[in-house]
């Protein structure tokens, strides 16, 4: 291994383009999410502010002497999107009522919240390492190369 070549973080930083696919056709519905890879330092940094939050919210029961209860639904569906908007650095494609939409956090946030069949898809080509990295990071024994070779490809879901 050369100290000096690429980490991990650094290829999963360099966002892939998602084609989402219309949940009934399977077909692309012309909407592209730039989305980054789960080793990336911006969702690594998002998972340390929810681990804060639910540390803080745990410390606030304490203190006010009452049990920390679970999660509710909601929640955990809030969480869910907020992770996934974290995955997404941009976007083509999107519009309201016929308008262009720009590329914001909080429209990917609104967007994920409202259409849970795109947050899955996120989900899910976010986690897939070979998409990022050109096979899986602890398949050595294949012979693969973890290069960013094959990283112009673009996630499926």
């Amino acid at each position: 291994m050369d100290l000096s070549s690429p980490s991990l973080a650094d290829l999963a930083d360099v966002a892939q383009p998602l084609k989402i696919l219309d949940p009934l056709t399977l077909r692309p519905n012309g909407l592209v999410l730039d989305i980054v890879g789960r080793e990336s330092a911006r969702v690594r940094h998002h998972d340390r502010q929810i681990e804060a939050e639910l540390f803080q919210r745990a410390a606030a029961a304490f203190k006010e002497g009452r049990e920390n209860l679970p999660l509710t639904d909601a929640e955990k569906d809030d969480l869910e999107a907020r992770r996934a908007a974290a995955v997404v650095v941009g976007l083509a494609g999107l519009t309201d009522n016929g308008q262009p939409v720009a590329y914001s956090p909080e429209v990917v946030l609104q967007l994920m919240r409202r259409h849970a069949w795109i947050q899955r898809q996120v989900q899910r080509a976010h986690l897939d390492d070979e998409s990022f990295f050109g096979s899986k990071p602890g398949d050595s024994s294949t012979g693969q190369s973890t290069t960013s070779d094959s990283t112009d490809q673009a996630p499926t879901a």
